[in-house]
C-alpha cells in the first residue's frame, strides 16, 4: 500500500513532465487509500486522526457519487463510465465504513493493531468491524471488481491497444494519452484485493 500510494502520487509529476492525462481525484484518493490503508494494517494510524480520514473519504464518496450521476446522465444507456465512477465511490464507502465501524476502544492506534500482518489479524479487544456481514458483502464487491480489472488486463495482453484515456475505464475529456493506464489499472487491483484483506480479517470470527 505505501508503494501504491507513493506511485500513484508520482502520476502528477510523471503526467506532467510526459505530457500525459491522468485523472487527478482517482490518483489523489488512490495515493491517501494506500496512506490510511498502511496505517490500519500496522497499527500506526492514530484514533485522533480518524475524524479527519473519515470526513477526506466523506468527501471522497459524496465526490465521486456525484460523478457517478453526472457520467450515468451523460452515457445514454453506456454504463462503463458511470461503472468507472461507481467503483471509487464504493471504495469510499468502504473506507468510511472500517473507520466507523471500527470500536474505539484501548489507546492510539490499537484497534487497528491487530491488523498488523505479522499478528492474528482481528484478535485484539474490540478490533472486530461491528456489521461483520456488510463486511463480508463489501468484500465480494471488491473482489468482483479486482476480478473485471484483471480481465481487462488480459484482453489488453491479447492485442487491445492502449490508446488515448478510456482504456480501463481511465476516462476524462482530455485528449493526451493516458500515462501508464496498465499500472493504474494494477494499483485498483491492489487497493480492491487489500482492502477485501482487511474487511475479511476484521470480520472473521
Amino acid at each position: 500500500m505505501v508503494l501504491t500510494a507513493a506511485y500513484c502520487a508520482s502520476r502528477f509529476v510523471t503526467s506532467r513532465r510526459r505530457g500525459r492525462a491522468i485523472e487527478f481525484d482517482t490518483d489523489a484518493m488512490h495515493a491517501a487509500m494506500g496512506v490510511a490503508m498502511a496505517g490500519m494494517l500496522t497499527g500506526l494510524l492514530s484514533l485522533r486522526s480518524y475524524r479527519v480520514w473519515e470526513a477526506l473519504f466523506g468527501f471522497g464518496a459524496i465526490w465521486f457519487g456525484w460523478r457517478t450521476v453526472q457520467a450515468a446522465l451523460r452515457a445514454r444507456g453506456r454504463n462503463r463510465v458511470a461503472g468507472h465512477h461507481l467503483q471509487h465511490f464504493v471504495a469510499c464507502g468502504v473506507m468510511l465504513y472500517m473507520f466507523a465501524a471500527m470500536p474505539r476502544s484501548g489507546s492510539s492506534g490499537s484497534s487497528m493493531s491487530a491488523m498488523s500482518t505479522t499478528g492474528a489479524m482481528g484478535s485484539a479487544p474490540g478490533a472486530r468491524l461491528v456489521v461483520p456481514m456488510l463486511a463480508w458483502l463489501f468484500a465480494i464487491v471488491l473482489y468482483c471488481y479486482a476480478g473485471a480489472h484483471v480481465n481487462r488486463l488480459l484482453v489488453s495482453g491479447a492485442g487491445a491497444a492502449p490508446g488515448a484515456i478510456g482504456t480501463f475505464d481511465h476516462t476524462t475529456s482530455a485528449s493526451a494519452p493516458s500515462l501508464a493506464p496498465r499500472l493504474a489499472t494494477v494499483c485498483q487491483i491492489a487497493m480492491c484485493v487489500t482492502m477485501g484483506y482487511m474487511l475479511i480479517a476484521t470480520s472473521a470470527p
